[in-house]
């Protein structure tokens, strides 16, 4: 379902996530039942004022050392970044 979801994000209305559901070979009767109930409700609001606070604004978002890397982490910059992060820690 994660990567029926992370393919479709801008697809989520209930006929959505039902057919999503029913793509993957959930058991639809469980998943109907579950739907909507707010038992992870405070779990998710958690992680997502979380990703508020440090700005996280995409997926996949990088920390390294506790700091925020907002660069391209598929290139040569991020090489370099690693290894001057690495550098100041091993100082």
């Amino acid at each position: 379902m994660h990567d029926e979801l992370f393919e479709n994000q801008q697809y989520l209305q209930e006929s959505d996530l039902i057919t999503y559901a029913e793509r993957i070979d959930l058991n639809m009767d469980e998943f109907k039942k579950d739907f909507g109930q707010d038992r992870f409700y405070q779990k998710i609001q958690k992680d997502y004022d979380s990703g508020l606070r440090l700005q996280v604004n995409a997926t996949p978002t990088l920390f390294v050392n506790g700091r925020l890397y907002e660069g391209n982490w598929m290139s040569q910059e991020f090489i370099g970044y690693m290894d001057r992060v690495a550098t100041e820690v091993y100082k």
